[in-house]
């Protein structure tokens, strides 16, 4: 019984089904400006959960995944400087045999670089 019992840890574990919202000594940060969220209806276990998640991973500019079959929730940080294909999400979640019903994106930060600086001196005509 202990075989079986170790067994099925060590498969669960390789197919990625192991409790995905486990965290993880180096896990990503998910913060609200770098992370977009997701409804996904259809996952009823961890191991949806894991499928969920390896589809999204593959997508470009991808960091992280982490998804909650009880909520539907699907965490998906975002790489520094990436672009997100939200149609790229929609159709690796669809192909994996589930609906999302919605994605909400993070607010856009506005570059530092490219406004102006409020305490720079006026130009002198000269």
């Amino acid at each position: 019984m202990k075989t079986l019992a170790a067994a099925l840890t060590l498969c669960l574990t390789l197919v990625g089904c192991a409790d995905s919202a486990a965290p993880k000594p180096d896990a990503t940060v998910f913060t609200a400006a770098n992370t977009a969220t997701a409804k996904v209806e259809g996952m009823t276990c961890s191991s949806c959960e894991g499928t969920v998640c390896s589809a999204i991973e593959k997508i470009e500019g991808v960091q992280a995944v982490t998804a909650d079959a009880k909520t539907g929730e699907v965490k998906i940080a975002i790489k520094p400087g990436a672009t997100l294909d939200t149609e790229a999400i929609k159709s690796a979640v669809t192909a994996a045999d589930f609906k999302i019903d919605t994605l909400t994106l993070p607010e856009p930060t506005p570059n530092v670089e490219s406004q102006p600086k409020e305490d720079a001196a006026p130009e002198q005509a000269g």
